[in-house]
């Protein structure tokens, strides 16, 4: 079977960044400047835990 990827969700309100993977759910708190600088933090974040991605 294979492993679910992280999922990864941009809060416009707050502009911070979730993550869920594996039933945890990190926050990586902003306010960044843009959805795609936020985006680049967390899959970075996931690659350095050797979690897959989207």
């Amino acid at each position: 079977m294979a492993e679910n990827s992280a999922t990864i969700i941009y809060d416009v309100v707050s502009k911070a960044v979730l993550i869920e993977y594996r039933d945890k759910v990190m926050t990586l708190a902003g306010p960044w400047p843009s959805q795609a600088l936020a985006r680049a933090a967390a899959e970075d974040y996931c690659r350095i835990r050797g979690w897959p991605l989207p």
